[in-house]
């Protein structure tokens, strides 16, 4: 039986640190049976650097629960263990180029990935 289980809940509002974050989809995964899948967007911390940080800020300020981008590595060390599906950790727009045109004309700071439990 294959599960497919999605973290864009869990891991973007999380502000603690890497570490803590890693714990949950660590924990995510070890509930999952083998050969099910684990997805994950993410805001990104090192795309389009000083208006995301500007953009953090404001929505932080005013909501309950802030949300903390991460850099490409921080998100990809999230799918430790896992057999991430081509093209890997990749920006959203870019997952699979191709299959449709974002028509933005600029870089979008999401990291989104798909990984698979051996």
């Amino acid at each position: 039986m294959w599960v497919v289980r999605s973290a864009q809940a869990t891991v973007p509002v999380s502000p603690s640190g890497v570490s803590w974050a890693a714990a949950i989809v660590a924990r995510l995964v070890d509930a999952m049976p083998s050969c099910s899948y684990l997805t994950i967007t993410h805001p990104a911390s090192d795309v389009a650097t000083d208006q995301m940080a500007a953009s953090m800020r404001n929505y932080n300020e005013h909501v309950a629960v802030p949300l903390t981008a991460r850099s490409h590595d921080e998100v990809s060390a999230f799918f430790a263990g896992l057999d991430l599906v081509e093209p890997g950790v990749v920006q959203l727009h870019r997952w699979r180029a191709g299959t449709g045109d974002p028509r933005t004309g600029r870089e979008l700071a999401n990291y989104g990935g798909v990984g698979r439990k051996p």
